[in-house]
């Protein structure tokens, strides 16, 4: 959640389509995030630097591609969030994160309704 809001303030309407818990026994997570780095070919480049972080493409390609080469490396299928994020790979999406590592809902005292 941290990292979404992080890269939200340059674009608040950026969208987090999936996140993915990979735990410790498969290797440090930059390790694993420049190996994907490299099966993505074609970075954006920005006026002030040579080479980003981010890729051109679909984020539906994009999410596929990324949890095949996941499950790949696991040698298991990923699992949602909630089902032994211990030992897995896990997938998470926007509406999963919030509800577990968002800030609680404000509930209006006198309607119970959440604005």
């Amino acid at each position: 959640m941290d990292r979404a809001k992080t890269l939200r303030t340059g674009d608040p309407k950026l969208a987090l389509e999936v996140a993915w818990f990979v735990p410790a026994k498969y290797g440090k997570l930059s390790t694993i995030e420049a190996a994907l780095h490299g099966q993505f070919a074609e970075r954006i480049a920005f006026h002030d630097e040579g080479t980003s972080e981010w890729f051109f493409g679909e984020a539906k390609w994009a999410s596929e591609f990324i949890e095949n080469l996941l499950e790949e490396w696991s040698r298991h299928p990923i699992s949602d969030v909630f089902a032994n994020a211990e030992n897995r790979v896990c997938r998470a999406y926007e509406a999963d994160l919030e509800s577990l590592y968002g800030p609680p809902v404000r509930l209006d005292p006198e309607s119970g309704m959440p604005w």
